[in-house]
């Protein structure tokens, strides 16, 4: 969408009306409110007027973010609300507390994934340097379907090379004694 951008408004031109319908569909979708906000900024001189009489943050407040899940909505409505604040849009008076209280939410969501990569992260070095003994594992010969010419030439047990299995619940594996 963003390299048609620029062709649409040449040949085809936004209106107030239009300009407030795409925002207002990009607002209840939950996503990329900031990109538009960007292009149209960039592309259509007459927009700024026209989204500066609109009240977007108490739209992004209101939205339904086209999702059922209400932690999947606040977190949305936390990211457009953050992303038009950081391009100039002031919030009112009436929405300044659910304001702090969806972007102080933000942040602490923001820290816990990143605290949760971080684990996943270490967890995975922590397995890569683990060390996957194997061993030999004696298994009978099973003579099914063997005729007695055929059994003449197979041995009773056979001897497999068999690892710890690299699961979770490995048994065996060790780290590293550094």
């Amino acid at each position: 969408m963003h390299a048609d951008f620029p062709w649409l408004v040449e040949h085809w031109g936004l209106d107030g009306g239009a300009i407030r319908k795409l925002v207002g569909g990009v607002i209840d979708s939950g996503r990329g409110v900031g990109g538009v906000v960007d292009m149209l900024r960039e592309h259509v001189p007459t927009s700024a007027a026209v989204l500066a009489k609109m009240n977007l943050i108490k739209a992004a407040l209101q939205s339904s973010c086209a999702t059922g899940d209400a932690r999947r909505r606040r977190e949305a409505q936390a990211e457009m609300v953050e992303a038009l604040q950081d391009r100039g849009f002031e919030v009112n008076n009436a929405d300044r507390a659910t304001v702090g209280v969806l972007r102080s939410e933000l942040s602490a969501l923001r820290a816990s994934k990143e605290a949760k990569l971080a684990m996943e992260a270490e967890r995975k070095e922590t397995e890569a340097r683990m060390i996957h003994p194997g061993h030999l594992v004696t298994h009978q010969t099973d003579p099914d379907g063997l005729d007695s010419r055929d059994l003449r030439h197979v041995d009773e047990t056979y001897e497999l090379w068999s690892c710890c299995g690299r699961g979770p619940k490995s048994t065996g594996c060790i780290l590293p004694s550094h």
